[in-house]
This record gives structure tokens, sequence and C-alpha cells, in this order.
């Protein structure tokens, strides 16, 4: 994990708000032009359900968003570089009113990666066979505030016991999902009055108020690898935003809109990983719902849990050991995936050659039981297996199934590669599931279909292929 005293040295000064100087090669306000400075990230949960992205460059002291034209909080699109805040970017656009409003470009991405600087990301790629990692502080600092209109409804008290100390809390559940390799630890401050009514201003000016109260109390920010705001229901139309990843300000922020969710602490500090949200997909009806992971903090906001599969590889907090890709159809064993004692295969990746949403290239297949903190879980989804889509490298995740005994995954038919994964047992540690579809089938000739269906009996009897097999090849004829 990354070590705190590795962090690149803090690159700029909180989050400006006031008014920004034009940068140096700037020749004029309305003028096409390239800007350059390290990327900020901001994702934004909304009440309604909905997510929103808002960027920004860090050039020095100042800070200028931007967006496309009429698309402000839609996500745009990088040229070689996954959108995190902390990489060096250029942009193309012209400055208005203290935002830069992006220029078209001819390949349909919105930025410009010119350098090979390393995002400043909480998380880096997962553990190699065999190692062990120490477990690594995660130092936090939150700071509660009240508007001049409204008060918080949570203590001080109320807030330690959500963050740091319930056997729920929100450091709890780094603790067990990450097998141990994150700790939580820090303090709770305030709450602050700060002179902004609930219904005016915005959470940056929040943000900047409230942290000038702590640093006049004596705390310093970047002593800290979180910072958290909390402060009551507001008119921004958000429960919580987050930052993805660290940033030029050498700490993630996060804020917090509804201070008696733990799940919602977890969901925030989460995006200072880089995990984006945990979403479902529908296939009959191309209906993405946004937070419909309900098995994942990155999707639920309410309670504790375990971190969805694809998530945790994300955060490297499951060892390449752990993980099979899978090039063969074959039986496999799936530990479940929220038990570190278990040696064994915990994730399942097997390539989709046919993303049906953004580059979802895999499938991820992941056996929850309901252990430790997964027992907050709807019974719906304890002691299932479930599929998911998301890239090799995943931000936002998809959930598409959970599978109980028997019960089988099948792509339909015309698929590139009619993937296909059946439950055959589990016992409440361990499930078998069957994968088909994966295997380029034999090259058989031209026979009568009696004959076609007779040797295809007799290949899957001598164990050169499972039962779906002979399913999915009858299916496609």
């Amino acid at each position: 994990m990354l070590k705190l005293r590795l962090l690149l040295p803090v690159l700029g000064a909180f989050l400006a708000i006031g008014p920004l100087a034009l940068p140096a090669s700037a020749d004029a306000a309305d003028t096409e032009q390239i800007f350059r400075g390290i990327l900020e990230v901001i994702l934004a949960d909304g009440e309604d359900g909905t997510s929103r992205t808002f960027y920004a460059l860090h050039d020095g002291d100042a800070r200028y968003p931007f967006h496309r034209s009429g698309a402000l909080g839609e996500p745009l699109v990088g040229a070689g570089a996954e959108l995190v805040s902390g990489v060096v970017v250029e942009v193309r656009g012209v400055l208005v009113r203290e935002e830069i409003v992006l220029a078209a470009v001819d390949d349909d991405t919105d930025l410009l990666f010119p350098t090979s600087a390393v995002p400043q990301s909480l998380t880096e790629s997962p553990l190699p066979a065999g190692a062990t990692a120490a477990p690594e502080l995660h130092s936090t600092l939150v700071i509660l505030g009240d508007f001049t209109d409204v008060s918080l409804a949570c203590t001080t008290t109320d807030v330690d016991a959500f963050m740091f100390t319930n056997p729920d809390s929100a450091a709890a559940n780094y603790g067990e999902a990450s097998f141990g390799q994150v700790a939580f630890e820090g303090d709770v401050v305030g709450p602050f009055a700060i002179s902004y009514a609930s219904t005016g201003a915005s959470y940056l000016s929040w943000a900047s108020a409230l942290a000038t109260e702590a640093q006049n109390a004596g705390y310093t920010l970047t002593d800290y690898l979180h910072i958290i705001y909390v402060l009551p229901p507001n008119g921004t139309g958000y429960t919580g935003l987050g930052t993805t990843g660290i940033g030029a300000l050498g700490y993630g922020s996060a804020w917090i809109f509804r201070c008696d969710r733990p799940g919602l602490y977890a969901h925030e500090t989460g995006h200072n990983f880089t995990m984006s949200h945990a979403s479902r997909y529908f296939i009959d009806t191309a209906i993405v719902w946004t937070y419909g992971d309900q098995t994942c903090p990155m999707g639920s906001q309410l309670d504790v849990r375990h971190y969805n599969a694809p998530h945790k590889y994300k955060a490297g907090w499951i060892p390449e050991e752990s993980v099979t890709t899978v090039t063969n159809d074959g039986l496999y064993l799936l530990h479940r995936l929220e038990d570190e004692n278990a040696s064994g295969v915990h994730v399942l990746r097997i390539a989709n050659p046919e993303p049906h949403i953004g580059s979802s290239d895999m499938y991820w297949v992941s056996y929850r039981t309901g252990w430790g903190l997964d027992a907050n879980l709807s019974a719906t989804y304890q002691n299932k297996v479930f599929i998911h889509e998301a890239s090799a490298t995943p931000s936002t995740t998809y959930l598409r199934t959970w599978l109980d005994t028997g019960e089988t995954f099948a792509e339909p038919a015309g698929s590139i590669s009619p993937v296909q994964v059946q439950v055959i047992e589990q016992d409440g540690t361990v499930a078998s599931v069957l994968v088909a579809g994966v295997s380029p089938p034999l090259d058989m000739p031209a026979l009568p279909t009696p004959a076609l269906w007779i040797v295809s009996l007799l290949l899957v009897l001598a164990g050169r292929y499972p039962a779906i097999w002979l399913w999915n090849s009858a299916r496609s004829k």
C-alpha cells in the first residue's frame, strides 16, 4: 500500500474559491488555448440516485474547474490514462468566468495526458503471490460543522463511533474488507459554526471554512491522509461527495451530509481509493442503476459490508494467487470472498469480448455467504455466487446477477462468446461452479444431427467438455 510519507509534496493550497488568476499561457479570456495542471476529480452522490462528476485543474494556488459546454457534472473521457485525481493533464478550451469550457477534440476524448505522472492514489496493484502486506495506517481528520440555519444532528461522539469505534464503523469495514491491510484512525473535531446557510454557497466554500476553523484549532490538514467534512442536509441535493484519489492537496477529501450512516463514510472515502460506483446493469433493457449493487458500500450507502470482488481487487486487497483468469471450460472451486484465512481461489475472471457497457471486458465471479460484516447483507444475497462486469482494472463495477445452487448465468444466443456459469453446490464456505463457453469447441465433421449428438455426448462422458457445453453446442446449431 502507498506509504504516507511517500506522498508527493502538496502542490496547491486548499480548494481556492475566490477569483482565479488567468494562466500565464493565456493571451485572452476568449481564446482557445491549452491549460496544464494537476487533475482533481470529485464524485457527487445525489439524493435522487444519480451521480455527477466534477473536474478541476490545480496550478499552484489556483483551481480551475472545467467541463464540456452545457455538460457540467457529466463524466469526461481521457486519452490514455484513468481519470483520477493526481495525474498531470492538459485540456484545450476557453476560460469563461473563471472556468474552462472544453473545446471539441477530434478523437472523442476530452483530456490530453502529456506526461507520465503517477496518480496520487491510495491504491496499487494487488499483492504478488506469497506477499504479506503490513497494515497501512489511514490517518483521518473528521471536521463537523453547523450552518447558520441548521445544526448537525450528530454529536462528536456519534460521528467518532460511526467512523472509528463501533463494531460496524467505517474503520471496521475497511479493516475486515481489506483483510487487515487498511487501518483507519484519527480525530473528530467540532462542530464549528460557519457563516453559511444550508441553501447557499457550495460544498467547496463550506469545506474551506471548516478547514480554516480546524487549522485555527491547531490541526494541520496535511498530517492526514483523509479529510472528511460532516454537515447537515442542505440544498446541494447530495448525500455526500468524495475525491477520486488524493490529488494535489496531499489528502483525499470527502463530504458527508447524512451523518448517521456508517456506510456513507465508507462509500465517500472509498472514492479516495479510486473506487467509483457499484452499479447494476439490466441487459434486457440496457438500463444502468448507478447504486444498484446493494452488496457493496460503493452501491449501498446505509450499512457497512464487504466490497464486491472487482472493487477489492482494484484496492489491492486480493492477492494474485486468489484470482484465477479462466481460459478453459471446467469445474472451479470458489472460497467465500469474505474469508481472509481461506487459501485457494476467491475470484474468477472470464474475458468478455462483447462488453455491454463501457470497457467492462471481464466477468468477475465470486461467492458471498453473510460471514462477518456481510451479515448486513439482505438474505437475498447471502450464500450466492455473483457475476459482475467490469474492466480488468475496474473503477465502476456492474452487477449482472446472483446465483443459487443449480442456477445458471448464460448470455443470450448470438453473443460472440456465450459464457455460462452454473452453481453446482455450495456449503457456506466453498462453492463449486461450472464454467462453459470459454474453451473453443472442437472442429467437428458435418455429421447428420443424430450422429452429431452422439459424438457430443461421448465427448462429455469422456470428460472433454462439461454438460453445459453439450447444451450450448446444440443451442448454437
